[in-house]
This record gives structure tokens, C-alpha cells and sequence, in this order.
């Protein structure tokens, strides 16, 4: 039964005139997208075939890679085995993306709505899910999958860029606004895949801000970007009076993280 589709399709396509209609008036554009299922390429072309469809401007899927859900046994599963897992289900995710592709065949822009990597794990300390996100091997993975991704679609979209790890999964980049980058491997794997895109060179170092004092990150226009916390020129201006450096380690109600330190006045 396709009904719920094509009315998805077909609401999707008529709030989609309007908004179009609306934003036109103030000079802005509007991209009409319809979102489909990654795991299921039949339904792209079940939506294609609604009425409505012809309005759609793009069709959006959500290609992650899910290495945990892949595991054999993951009760007596190793770091090594989740990480091989997750290598593996790249190539499962480019699989089912070009099925997408193939269906849509130039007709409407492809994106992603949302993508990365995935897996809910159980949320304990000893969950390798969650281990598997903070290993330098996520590095390397992390930018085969967007160099491939961006072979395939016209625009990407990551999900998300901050966000604290537990049993629904490790979706940031980064796992706080703070966190050092260089312990932060999707993070440090999606700027690798900048650093391949990039037409120009980036030379901004904040010299002069003693690379932000370790409170910020440099942006290329020489300005530093202060953490949560921090503000100034040189991010040495502190605007709270204490600090708990404990990360996720009191995240699963074995503690209370107490203050580590006292900072400004």
C-alpha cells in the first residue's frame, strides 16, 4: 500500500508551492525536498511515482553507517571486531546510496537530510559503540565515507556537529563545545575532508593570541573562536567561577562529577 507515501508526496509538494510563493517575495529561494527511507530504494521510486512528485525539487535520504548493528555477537564482540564492523558497513551505506541514485537518475537533486556514523550501544562504560566513536581508527573511516558520499550526492548533510555520547548513540563530532579537537577523531576526519576539498590555503594561526591559549580554535579569518566559558581576544577572559572536567564518565549514574578547578573571579 502505497497511499501513505504519495500523501506524504502530495502534502509535501503543496506546502512546498507555498512556501515557495512566500519566501519569492522577499527574493528567496526555496528547495522543495522529499525525504525517503536509505535502507529502502523502493520507496524513492514509489515517492517518484506520486502525484506531486513533479514539484519536488530533491529527494533526501539518511545513509548512515551503522558498524554496531552489524557485529555478529556483540556480547562477546572485541574493539577490533566493532571496528571492522564499521569499516564493512561503508560499504553497505555507498551500496544502498547508489541504488537511490540509479532510481532518482538525474531527475531531481540527491542529498542527505542526515548521515555519519551511527550505533546505539547500552550505555555503560564498557559500551564499544561508544568506544568505537572515540577510537583514532573512526578517523580514517569517517573520511572515506564522506569522500564517497560526495561522489554520489549533491549536497551532504552531517548529523550532528556537538553532542554528549550515550545508549542513543555518538552523533557529535565533537562530544563538547570544549573538548580538545585533537582527541576528537570524526571530528578531526571531517576536516581532513576540508583539507582535501579546499581550493585555497588557510594560513591563520592567531600568533598574536598565542593560538588562543587553548581556550578557542583559530578561525582562517585570524579570530579566535572561544569555547563555552571563555570570551576575548585571546579567550583568556573567564565568565564562570568553576569547572568539572569528568566528561562522559559520570554520565551513566555511577557519580557526581565536582569541581576541578576554579576559574576567574
Amino acid at each position: 500500500d502505497i497511499s501513505p507515501l504519495c500523501w506524504y508526496t502530495k502534502r509535501t509538494s503543496e506546502m512546498g508551492v507555498i512556501m515557495k510563493e512566500v519566501f519569492a517575495k522577499s527574493g528567496h529561494n526555496v528547495t522543495i525536498i522529499g525525504s525517503s527511507q536509505a535502507v529502502n530504494p523502493d520507496v524513492t521510486s514509489q515517492i517518484l511515482a506520486c502525484e506531486g512528485a513533479s514539484v519536488l525539487d530533491a529527494i533526501a535520504i539518511a545513509p548512515y553507517f551503522n558498524g554496531w548493528a552489524e557485529v555478529p555477537d556483540q556480547d562477546s564482540a572485541t574493539i577490533e571486531q566493532v571496528l571492522t564492523s564499521y569499516n564493512a558497513s561503508i560499504e553497505t551505506s555507498i551500496d544502498v546510496t547508489k541504488k537511490h541514485k540509479a532510481v532518482i537518475d538525474g531527475t531531481k537533486k540527491f542529498l542527505t537530510y542526515e548521515s555519519g556514523p551511527a550505533g546505539e550501544g547500552d550505555g555503560t562504560s564498557t559500551d564499544l559503540a561508544m568506544t568505537a566513536h572515540r577510537r583514532e581508527e573512526m578517523r580514517p573511516l569517517v573520511l572515506r565515507y564522506l569522500e564517497a558520499m560526495d561522489t554520489l550526492l549533491d549536497q551532504q548533510a552531517y548529523f550532528m556537529s556537538c553532542g554528549t555520547p550515550s545508549k542513543y548513540g555518538s552523533w557529535g563530532l565533537i562530544e563538547a563545545m570544549d573538548q580538545v579537537r585533537s582527541e576528537a577523531p570524526k571530528y578531526l576526519g571531517m576536516n581532513d575532508f576540508f583539507d582535501k576539498k579546499s581550493t585555497c590555503e588557510a594560513s591563520a594561526e592567531c600568533v598574536g593570541s598565542d593560538g588562543c591559549n587553548g581556550n578557542g580554535i583559530c578561525g582562517t579569518d585570524d579570530t579566535c573562536y572561544c569555547y563555552r566559558g571563555y570570551s576575548g581576544s585571546t579567550c583568556l577572559e573567564a565568565s564562570y567561577t568553576d569547572y568539572s572536567a569528568c566528561g562522559y564518565q559520570c554520565t551513566f549514574s555511577q557519580g557526581v562529577c565536582g569541581v576541578a578547578s576554579i576559574v576567574g573571579n
